[in-house]
């Protein structure tokens, strides 16, 4: 490993998540307006369409109000703010640490994927149940909708964790970390944004000296507590003592 010396190196794509944020608000509110311009009946379709949409448009507005402090985070990382130490893989190490984080990404997906579908199920079917009592007969768009949706939902968590992993490979070698957050194969793990805290920050002997930070995040799984994501950042040598300064400076203990 090598000491970084080039805060430019890296990327700021934490403002892909604020668009992807904007056009699910944007197809969560033309859901709650199409009833209405089609002329669908309520009673029939057009709650249910309202509800989905509802949905979309208040996820995807959190979702760009979380990536544009995550925007913000980042920019004040990369020009040097409070930033506690930093260093650069070389090639071979940084692939290793990619395809670490990609298994660990596919269990999480597949976790929050699995209880996604679970409330998507259970609350369409609850809706699809209602609508065949009232009216003796199944909404065959309705049903075709919630499929679609739930198509684009899978494809989305399996596609997921393959892309990152592209751009994972092809990102900056460089670690960065501030009081704010870490930032490793290009991608910020913050524990600046609404709901993110960072809960500590450890010294550890993990077949070689690392940092392994513990960042609660909000949670699908666990939206009153949120869920815990260990980051471990495996120390260059000759940087160990930088890297007690940051245990140090962020208030724990060796």
């Amino acid at each position: 490993m090598t000491k970084g010396t080039d805060l430019e190196q890296v990327q700021n794509k934490e403002r892909t998540g604020v668009w992807i944020g904007a056009l699910i608000a944007l197809a969560g509110l033309a859901l709650m307006v199409l009833p209405s311009l089609l002329g669908v009946d309520m009673m029939s379709l057009g709650y249910a369409l309202g509800f989905f949409g509802l949905f979309l448009l208040i996820s995807g507005l959190i979702t760009a109000l979380i990536f544009r402090a995550r925007v913000r985070t980042m920019d004040r990382l990369l020009a040097g703010e409070e930033v506690l130490a930093r260093w650069t893989y070389q090639e071979f190490e940084g692939q290793q640490q990619v395809e670490t984080e990609y298994k660990r990404m596919i269990g999480r997906n597949r976790s929050i994927y699995l209880v996604m579908v679970f409330w998507f199920v259970l609350i369409g079917g609850a809706f699809v149940v209602a609508d065949y009592v009232r009216n003796e007969e199944v909404n065959g768009l309705f049903v075709g909708l919630m499929l679609g949706c739930l198509f684009i939902v899978s494809v989305v968590a399996f596609l997921a964790p393959i892309v990152w992993r592209r751009g994972a490979s092809k990102a900056s070698r460089q670690v960065i970390i501030s009081r704010n957050g870490v930032v490793m194969n290009g991608a910020l793990h913050s524990w600046k944004g609404p709901l993110e805290r960072l809960v500590g920050v450890e010294y550890k002997d993990l077949d070689g000296p690392a940092l392994v930070f513990s960042i609660r995040y909000p949670s699908r799984i666990e939206p009153v507590t949120g869920s815990i994501e260990t980051v471990i950042v495996p120390v260059p040598l000759g940087e160990q003592e930088a890297a007690r300064r940051v245990v140090s400076s962020l208030g724990t203990t060796v």
